[in-house]
């Protein structure tokens, strides 16, 4: 038997008797790292068309809710190959170890190919019965002598035993698929804190950039999201005139309505703006109330157990429009609308 063949059953046999397997067909997102030692080993798209030659489908999303994660790092004795099963929990299902040494390591690649196809469709382990061995052939009865007694009747073919009909069904029987499971959503981690920074266009009298953070709380279909924000200074000068600098510190209500990893929001700002005239002399700074209402879409794709990439697009407009005049010169209005792009990332509670 062939060192290739032995790796294939042991990953077999050992793989397909975990407690938990990924349902045939689910998303899944593949992350292959090799260290230094191991980087003559197949890279990541080997891997994944062996995997596909299993299948017959390409499993591999860059967004999924499950994680196949594979380390190949060096040990004492050659290579060791790790493989994890990470769902969207961050917890660990299903895992795998391989060894094996440094020359041979394009069989390690197959073995977890295989490991790896097993663990995302029980049904594409091998059939132990597909090239059953023939049967020996029977030996020929010698020819009775003339005056023997007369031949009984031949008995009839006696069909396999039920013990045997048992055996053999069971040979053939592959593991059964686990059912598969609902797409994830925030009901299962309602709580989640998240941090982001941003950028908006007509919030102040020049390009402002600004930091926010927060907390939601989620169910099934919706989610309610507070947020607090700090606008940073944005400056704008009229020559021969002066000019004016803007910040706002402001908090935001936004209930929204949420789908897999996408939200829609609808926006309730009350913030404080800070007006300031600059290059004017004895010039002071004034607080002005400051409403705002919008509307956001969020994209929240997991990177990594409960971490989350945070994206963000948005439309505001004010409830209490501000014009800033120096010396009769008017420096900046507050325009119709303005758009903000947010990024940053959002931690999901156990």
């Amino acid at each position: 038997m062939s060192l290739l063949y032995r790796a294939l059953l042991i990953a077999t046999l050992v793989f397909s008797s975990a407690v938990v397997q990924a349902a045939p067909g689910d998303a899944t997102r593949l992350e292959y790292v090799r260290s230094k030692q191991a980087a003559s080993c197949p890279d990541q798209s080997a891997l994944r068309s062996a995997v596909l030659k299993h299948l017959g489908y390409d499993p591999f999303f860059p967004v999924a809710r499950q994680t196949v994660v594979v380390q190949i790092t060096s040990v004492a004795d050659g290579l060791q190959a790790e493989m994890q099963l990470v769902d969207d929990q961050g917890m660990i299902v299903g895992s795998r170890e391989l060894r094996e040494r440094p020359e041979h390591c394009d069989e390690l690649i197959a073995s977890l190919a295989l490991a790896i196809s097993i663990a995302l469709d029980p049904s594409a382990a091998p059939d132990s019965n597909e090239n059953p061995p023939a049967a020996p052939p029977k030996a020929t009865e010698p020819a009775e002598p003339a005056n023997t007694a007369p031949k009984q009747a031949a008995r009839p073919p006696v069909a396999d035993t039920p013990a045997e009909t048992s055996v053999a069904q069971s040979k053939r029987k592959t593991v059964p698929a686990r059912p598969r499971l609902a797409a994830p959503s925030d009901h299962e981690n309602p709580i989640a804190l998240r941090a982001a920074g941003f950028g908006s266009i007509g919030a102040a009298p020049a390009p402002a950039l600004g930091f926010r953070f927060g907390a939601s709380v989620s169910s099934e279909w919706a989610r309610l999201l507070v947020e607090f924000a700090d606008q940073l200074p944005a400056s704008k000068t009229v020559e021969h005139v002066g000019g004016a600098r803007t910040s706002q510190l402001s908090a935001t209500v936004a209930p929204c309505v949420t789908h897999r990893a996408l939200a829609a929001c609808a926006l309730l700002n009350i913030g404080s703006l800070k007006v300031q005239g600059t290059q004017i002399l004895d010039a002071d700074s004034e607080h002005f109330l400051n409403l705002t209402m919008g509307v956001r879409f969020e994209y929240t794709p997991t990177l990594l157990g409960r971490l989350r990439l945070l994206t963000s697009v948005e439309v505001d407009k004010s409830l209490t429009p501000i014009t800033l005049r120096v010396h009769g010169q008017q420096v900046w209005e507050t325009p119709i609308a303005w758009p903000v792009l947010g990024l940053g990332l959002s931690w999901q509670f156990q």
